[in-house]
């Protein structure tokens, strides 16, 4: 892989993203709908940030009761609590179905673009001759899956993650200003030396990890579509030393994969609940 086709974060990454997105929120005949349900995603992600504030003070509450051995003011808040789960529950729970729809939907309109495209001009036949891409089939398939899914899933914990800070640095800011200080450098310098030290790297090895994969899987499929020649000119040996070579090429990319997922797990977990919580 040329050093310009080695993927990462930069300027041209971001245009082809929006290159490939925009279209299903701009032009699609979808337009609407999908706009409508990823409002009602916003809403509904404010509902369970207020939640998450309500439980964290609840949490709180009943700590501090049971730290003063109050048993009235404990039970009181247990009942609150309880009362606040009961509403929250349909909100979360409508929040993954709405997101799980919009993608699926989002998947649906890509493909069917994708394989129309693909098929117009005799598309599929010029990519079968360049070299330099590789696997269409995988990433029609694939691919696509993952840029929707994943595309409204880490847009969704962004917005969250902003919604959240601006919700909890409220109430963490009456108790220290100096921790919403230390805690906001941490959070950004912790960030950029994830990014910068384990994800560049990640983002290539992974980028080569689904190279080889593709293959591994496009070689498992040529094998069931020419079974009969296979058997007639006893070509198992073949094969099974071509099969054996291609998943060999996919366990070293997955061995470099483990210390950077492992260098960057520490950063990226919470290790910190809300503030003025006892929960772990």
């Amino acid at each position: 892989m040329s050093p310009a086709a080695a993927p990462g974060f930069n300027a041209k990454l971001w245009r082809r993203f929006a290159h490939i997105a925009a279209p299903y929120w701009r032009t699609s005949e979808e337009r609407w709908r999908a706009t409508g349900m990823l409002g009602l995603l916003i809403v509904l992600l404010l509902g369970q940030t207020g939640f998450n504030v309500l439980f964290n003070h609840e949490t709180g509450e009943f700590t501090s009761a049971l730290a003063a051995g109050d048993s009235e003011r404990f039970w009181a808040s247990i009942w609150r609590y309880t009362a606040i789960l009961a509403a929250a529950v349909p909100i979360y729970g409508l929040y993954y179905y709405v997101r799980d729809i919009l993608g699926l939907r989002w998947r649906r309109w890509l493909t069917q673009h994708f394989l129309t495209r693909y098929f117009s001009g005799r598309a599929y036949y010029r990519l079968h001759a360049d070299a330099s891409i590789d696997n269409p089939d995988q990433r029609i398939a694939e691919d696509i899956n993952s840029f929707t899914q994943q595309s409204l899933y880490f847009s969704m914990i962004v917005l969250s993650s902003v919604i959240q800070l601006v919700a909890f640095a409220s109430v963490l800011w009456t108790i220290s200003q100096g921790l919403v200080y230390f805690l906001l450098g941490y959070a950004l310098v912790t960030t950029v030396f994830t990014a910068t030290v384990f994800g560049r790297k990640l983002i290539g090895l992974n980028f080569t990890q689904l190279q080889r994969e593709a293959d591994f899987r496009f070689n498992l499929v040529r094998v069931r579509e020419h079974a009969e020649p296979i058997a007639f000119h006893n070509g198992e040996e073949r094969e099974m030393s071509a099969l054996c070579g291609c998943s060999a090429r996919c366990l070293p990319t997955t061995a470099r994969c483990c210390p950077g997922n492992c260098g960057s797990t520490p950063f990226s977990t919470r290790t910190a609940s809300s503030p003025s919580s006892c929960r772990s």
